[in-house]
C-alpha cells in the first residue's frame, strides 16, 4: 500500500488499538496482566498494585536472609558482604526509604526465628543500619561524598551498637 491506502490502514490500526485498549503487537506488561486478571480488561488498575511494595519488600528480605544464611554457615562472608545491601538498595530505589527499612525489619525478624538473636542483631547493626542510610542518601541523589559519609557513619554506629549489645548479652564490657 502506498499513499492514501497506507494512511487509511494506519488510521484503522490506531482506531482498533484504542478500542481494544492499546497496542497488542508488543508483549503484555505485568500491569496489563494483573489488570486483566482483576477483571478490568486492558485498563490500568492501580488497586491491583497497592500491595506490590510490601510483596517486593518481603521477597527481598527473604533473599537477603538466604544470602546471610549461606554467608554465615558456608563461610562465604568475605565475598557476599559486597552483595548483602543490594536487595535493600533495590527496594529503596523502587519504593523509597520506608520500604527499605521495612525490608531490614522483615529480614531481622526472619533471622530471629531461623538463626537466633545474635545473628539477627549482628545483621541489623552491621549491615542493615548502614544499608538503610546508604539507600536513603542514594535515593535522594545526594552528592557522592555525603553518601559515603552516611555509609561510614552507619557502619561505625552499627559496629559500636553490635559490640555493646553483644557485650550485654554475654555480660562482658
Amino acid at each position: 500500500p502506498r499513499g492514501r491506502e497506507w494512511e487509511e490502514l494506519v488510521d484503522e490500526f490506531e482506531r482498533r488499538a484504542e478500542q481494544t485498549g492499546g497496542n497488542r503487537s508488543r508483549a503484555m506488561s505485568l500491569r496489563d496482566q494483573l489488570s486483566i486478571t482483576a477483571g478490568k480488561s486492558s485498563q490500568f488498575n492501580p488497586k491491583v498494585l497497592e500491595g506490590m511494595p510490601l510483596i517486593e519488600s518481603a521477597f527481598m528480605a527473604s533473599l537477603l536472609m538466604v544470602m546471610w544464611f549461606f554467608g554465615r554457615y558456608l563461610r562465604m562472608d568475605a565475598f557476599l558482604i559486597l552483595f548483602y545491601p543490594m536487595p535493600i538498595f533495590l527496594v529503596a530505589f523502587r519504593w523509597g526509604a520506608r520500604y527499605a527499612a521495612l525490608t531490614v525489619c522483615i529480614a531481622v525478624a526472619i533471622m530471629m526465628f531461623d538463626m537466633g538473636p545474635l545473628f539477627a542483631i549482628s545483621f541489623a547493626c552491621n549491615t542493615g543500619f548502614m544499608s538503610v542510610l546508604f539507600s536513603v542518601a542514594m535515593a535522594a541523589q545526594w552528592h557522592w561524598l555525603v553518601v559515603l559519609l552516611f555509609g561510614t557513619v552507619g557502619k561505625c554506629v552499627g559496629f559500636v551498637l553490635n559490640i555493646k549489645i553483644q557485650g550485654l548479652f554475654f555480660k562482658q564490657d
